[in-house]
């Protein structure tokens, strides 16, 4: 079963009181003002992506000798990884003074180690160095999320990037953006609704603060400061 924007919409204004289920239909002036509202919810959950409860997997072919790729809907990168046959290979997120203000040679078509993401408009710019030489494919991970919304997004089934339970979030959040526009109090019930999910999305979205330790001075440990200082760690 699908549950679209419209639908979000016009639960919002009848869980708002603003406009009556049983004597009132939410008219095209106010799918308007919605989706100005939603877009406003949606900002506000893309900049704290701590409101985004989990992390997915986008996929996509490299392009010989290109460097930049835009990937869609992503808030909070986590990490990029591609293959070569049946080996996957990790790539080392640069910063942005390391990967683009500092001394590198142009045009090397080879294994794309090092990479870099950036927020752009409605996603991430992903940049990568060398330029592939092969059209590798390419595993991302992050938290990803509808940025803005627009009249053609209305029947956009939420529930392909959503879970039911987070459109219940976003729409008592918009619930009270609707409050607010027409003067209206909120109710406590929507209140207590949006603390109770956002108190779950806290607990469920923990840092992982794991890490390996490896002993350099351990003579059956193969890493040498020469793979280190020049191979940056990395063995085929």
């Amino acid at each position: 079963m699908s549950y679209t924007l419209n639908n979000l919409i016009t639960d919002a204004f009848y869980i708002s009181k603003v406009r009556s289920p049983d004597f009132q239909t939410v008219t095209g002036a106010d799918i308007t003002r919605g989706l100005d509202l939603m877009n406003s919810v949606l900002s506000a959950t893309s900049s704290n992506t701590k409101m985004i409860p989990y992390y997915s997997e986008y996929t996509f072919n490299a392009v010989i000798g290109q460097e930049k790729y835009f990937i869609p809907n992503l808030m909070e990168p986590f990490s990029a990884t591609f293959m070569d046959s049946v080996v996957r290979y990790a790539t080392f997120d640069k910063s942005r003074r390391e990967f683009h203000s500092t001394t590198k040679i142009y045009g090397i078509e080879a294994y794309p180690f090092d990479t870099s993401f950036e927020r752009c408009l409605n996603g991430c710019n992903l940049y990568m160095y060398f330029l592939p030489c092969k059209a590798f494919p390419f595993h991302v991970w992050g938290k990803f999320g509808l940025e803005a919304v627009t009249v053609d997004d209305l029947t956009t089934d939420l529930l392909l990037t959503y879970d039911r339970w987070y459109c219940d979030y976003l729409c008592h959040v918009l619930v009270k953006r609707i409050c607010n526009f027409y003067g209206m109090s909120i109710s406590p019930e929507v209140q207590n609704i949006i603390d109770q999910i956002s108190n779950n999305v806290a607990d469920m979205n923990v840092i992982d603060l794991s890490s390996r330790k490896i002993d350099l001075y351990n003579q059956r440990n193969q890493l040498s400061w020469a793979q280190i200082n020049i191979g940056k760690g990395f063995e085929p």
